[in-house]
């Protein structure tokens, strides 16, 4: 699988020079390129699906959220609350969790 990835140029192999037996891999910049595309498609698929979920569906998917969090051990703050405004026809509003002006993936 990965040969495939080295042979499309997409990723690289570049040996570690303190352990011979470990190996990284590193995306190409058309690697970069082609992740980012099917990344940014992906996010654009989900946003549209979502939008076509009512109320009640986006509650539950938070209060799954919530419970991943509390699993893992991460902030779960809910992303959508009774007072969350309405952004066309969907209340699930995106939340930054970085620094002001940066925005965060998904």
């Amino acid at each position: 699988m990965i040969g495939v990835l080295v042979a499309k140029k997409l990723v690289v192999r570049e040996g570690s020079k303190g352990d011979r037996r470990q190996l990284a891999l590193a995306l190409t910049a058309r690697g970069t390129q082609v992740f980012t595309a099917a990344h940014d498609q992906a996010r654009q698929q989900l946003a549209e699906q979502m939008v076509a979920l009512g109320t009640d569906d986006h509650e539950r998917i938070c209060a799954g959220f919530q419970l991943l969090g509390e699993i893992f051990g991460t902030d779960a703050r809910p992303l959508l609350t009774a007072d969350t405004p309405r952004v066309g026809r969907s209340r699930l509003v995106p939340r930054r969790l970085g620094k002001p002006g940066v925005r965060d993936t998904l």
